[in-house]
């Protein structure tokens, strides 16, 4: 008997699920803060440089084909940016699911 969904597949659905699920309470997070400040978001550092935290981006060096462990971080993302790229990011795990769903849903058509 052929398996429905195979192992790689299946951590494929279930990581793109659950970075959607750390997507969304980000969102949540980021939209009740900016919310709270009246839209008015301090900065993540000061004029005298004292942090509050930070959002920060992490860019992998690609070198010859290859990702390298090697890069650079980008730190203080202003919050707003950040969260259009976490938005952003969800709507593309979204994409890569309905594309994953949807080779699923063609090849157990063509088993039958």
């Amino acid at each position: 008997m052929k398996e429905i969904i195979n192992k790689e597949t299946a951590m494929q659905v279930y990581n793109i699920y659950s970075q959607i699920e750390t997507c969304d309470k980000f969102i949540a997070d980021l939209e009740k803060f900016i919310k709270e400040c009246e839209g008015k978001v301090p900065d993540v550092i000061d004029e005298s440089y004292k942090t509050f935290g930070s959002i920060s981006i992490a860019i992998p060096h690609f070198e010859g084909g290859k990702f390298q462990s090697s890069g650079a971080r980008i730190f203080n993302i202003n919050y707003s940016l950040a969260l259009k790229v976490i938005k952003s990011h969800k709507r593309l795990l979204k994409k890569r699911l309905e594309k994953i769903q949807q080779t699923l849903i063609y090849e157990c058509s063509t088993e039958n």
